[in-house]
């Protein structure tokens, strides 16, 4: 196959970006519960759709003054 190897996404890049944009005092706990997932051997892309999320839901409260 022409030397070509294909390489799974499995890289927290992304994962810590958005791990870093989580805002507040929430962020301690997302923290902590990245390395949960991480020590349960979460895929990358399923840590990802859950910080995400909480990132998203925090920045609603946020601007909701929740």
């Amino acid at each position: 196959m022409l030397g070509v190897t294909i390489v799974g996404r499995d890289d927290d890049r992304t994962a810590r970006g958005i791990l870093r944009s989580v805002d507040g005092a929430v962020r301690p706990l997302v923290e902590s519960w990245y390395r949960h997932l991480r020590a349960e051997r979460k895929s990358y892309r399923t840590i990802e759709n859950y910080v995400g999320a909480v990132r998203d839901f925090t920045a609603w409260c946020i601007a909701n003054d929740v």
